[in-house]
């Protein structure tokens, strides 16, 4: 929570996004994958998310929190990943690996996985 306190400047703290970032490093290295999908946005957007954050865009790590994340079970986390596979977005095109993950998540119960399982995926 304190990593989003710093990422988002809530209750009057000072914005300090790599603050947040390393805060949330911390958290996904032991474990939580709702951390790891937090530095895997941070990570996707860089310098476009609040612009002069200073942290720098890259692709291949955030994709690689968003995976450790699902990894994690933490579902949000398979849907975002499972449609970036799925529609081929920054990373290869693998609709196997898209589905699976977006059933997994699906299967989990979180509705908007299903919502885009039906729509990438439609039977």
């Amino acid at each position: 929570m304190m990593a989003e306190v710093h990422e988002k400047a809530l209750g009057g703290v000072r914005w300090d996004v790599p603050r947040a970032g390393r805060i949330f490093e911390r958290l996904c290295r032991q474990g939580h994958g709702h951390a790891c999908q937090n530095l895997g946005f941070i990570y996707h957007v860089g310098r476009e998310y609040m612009a002069g954050n200073g942290i720098e865009k890259d692709e291949t790590r955030s994709l690689a929190l968003y995976e450790r994340a699902c990894d994690l079970d933490y579902m949000p986390a398979c849907w975002h990943v499972g449609v970036l596979y799925a529609e081929g977005e920054k990373v290869p095109r693998d609709s196997g690996r898209g589905r699976a993950l977006l059933q997994k998540a699906c299967d989990a119960g979180l509705s908007d996985s299903c919502f885009w399982l039906n729509k990438l995926f439609p039977n």
